[in-house]
């Protein structure tokens, strides 16, 4: 797993490149961190992971390409991207990204409603998931 951040950026950015779903809880507990990092009450932080987890699992799962999760602070969310890596990272089989996901489950839902707002982007190398999660005040001590 690769990991990146770049502390002159204008939007603080964490960026996981993930391989296989072992990897999941790794991913868990540094979305986490990096939320509860930013102020994110820890009853969000649960959508933070349910959302970041069944995106991350999509990408891998549809696109047969290792998954890219992108996440950053901005002044109103909490922004977490995940998409695939490009097709010439791909084990060669074609991905069905808008057929494979509008029917494989409750994925999309789950990212949907976990999320404030939530875009499905797809595109001929898979799709870009994006959730944002709005800032709320840290009411934790």
């Amino acid at each position: 797993m690769n990991l990146q951040w770049d502390p002159d950026s204008d939007a603080h950015r964490l960026t996981l490149s993930v391989q296989d779903p072992e990897q999941l809880s790794t991913v868990r507990a540094m979305v986490g961190e990096w939320a509860k990092e930013v102020g994110i009450p820890s009853a969000r932080r649960d959508d933070v992971l349910i959302g970041v987890t069944e995106a991350t699992v999509d990408v891998l799962q549809h696109t047969h390409q290792p998954a890219i999760v992108s996440c950053m602070e901005t002044p109103a969310a909490f922004v977490c991207e995940i998409a695939g890596t490009d097709s010439s990272a791909s084990d060669g089989a074609e991905p069905n990204v808008a057929a494979d996901l509008g029917i494989a489950g409750i994925g999309l839902v789950l990212m949907d409603q976990s999320a404030d707002r939530f875009d499905f982007l797809p595109s001929h190398h898979g799709a870009r998931l994006r959730l944002e999660f709005d800032r709320e005040p840290n009411d934790e001590p």
